[in-house]
């Protein structure tokens, strides 16, 4: 009898019932699809971005990559933080150090900047800029990069002096753009717009 009793009490507190709880869990056929929709929506947002981003500057790009081959140039536009002046931005890799003092390099350095400057005359409005910011960097192998960015007038090419203080020797494995501006904010008079943020 008293077997019989711990026998019902133990069917009573006894684990529940798994048909009583409906815990619904995805199938796999599901999970499948889903995961192929976010694929799908990522791979659609990489490719807005990149037309919007990249493709009006992919003339300029392709004819300085041609005249100066291993170059890696990228062209951004967008706007000093502090004044609003409207600058374009162009990064180039270089087989020289642009923070070099000596004769011969400094003419490689304006011979470098004059040339893009031309391309961009050819390739973009460049009346609608205030200021060309030829940024050049070269590739130390260990001892990182040195990199400087020059000002130029964006209408008649003359040098000018901003305050940035970006001219260093960096062990960083990407070149550092200039801090001081911000190339998400693009005005209205630019012909395109950028939907990426540059933190500099």
């Amino acid at each position: 009898m008293m077997i019989n009793v711990l026998f019902r009490e133990d069917e009573e507190v006894g684990m529940a019932d798994p048909s009583n709880h409906s815990v619904r869990q995805p199938s796999g056929r599901r999970l499948v699809i889903g995961m192929l929709l976010l694929g799908v929506a990522a791979t659609a947002f990489l490719w807005t971005w990149w037309t919007v981003t990249m493709t009006p500057w992919m003339p300029l790009q392709e004819a300085l990559e041609k005249r100066f081959p291993d170059s890696a140039p990228h062209v951004m536009g967008g706007r000093v933080k502090k004044t609003g002046q409207t600058v374009l931005r162009i990064v180039l890799k270089t087989d020289f150090d642009p923070r070099s003092t000596d004769a011969g390099t400094a003419a490689k350095i304006e011979q470098r900047i004059a040339e893009t400057r031309r391309l961009a005359e050819q390739l973009t409005d460049l009346s609608s800029w205030d200021i060309l910011a030829v940024h050049l960097y070269h590739l130390k192998k260990e001892r990182g990069i040195s990199q400087k960015t020059f000002f130029r007038n964006a209408a008649t090419g003359e040098a000018i002096d901003l305050d940035v203080s970006q001219e260093q020797t960096s062990t960083s494995p990407v070149p550092i753009p200039p801090p001081s501006l911000d190339l998400a904010d693009s005005p209205a008079r630019m012909k395109h717009t950028s939907l990426v943020t540059y933190l500099l």
